[in-house]
């Protein structure tokens, strides 16, 4: 994924970009123990955004990346999982659902 060199495109400086990304990846972090847990329990419920928000934010991400010539196969390649989730019914589950082997989906 090229964030960065998006974010440079728009007029944001790498030095303006950093504080959000380390933003992202410590909340990230900071979930990690309760979304093992959660796949251990098989919890896929949420009161946050549902794997079709996060799919459907992602497209429009993706979309503008696309619309300014900014390649990120990487970030297409999880906008396509985050699809597939969707088309197995698994929409209004938690992001982590794509991370468990599920026999029902």
């Amino acid at each position: 994924m090229r964030p960065p060199r998006y974010a440079k495109a728009q007029g944001i400086s790498p030095k303006e970009f950093m504080p959000l990304a380390v933003r992202v990846a410590s909340v990230l972090e900071f979930q990690q123990e309760e979304i093992a847990q959660r796949l251990a329990d098989e919890d896929f419920s949420t009161d946050q955004a549902t794997l079709a928000t996060y799919e459907k934010a992602a497209r429009t991400f993706q979309h503008a990346l696309s619309s300014s010539g900014t390649r990120a196969p990487l970030f297409d390649a999880a906008v396509a999982e985050f699809g597939r989730g969707v088309a197995q019914g698994r929409g209004e589950d938690a992001v982590w659902t794509l991370a468990a082997n599920r026999d029902d989906a």
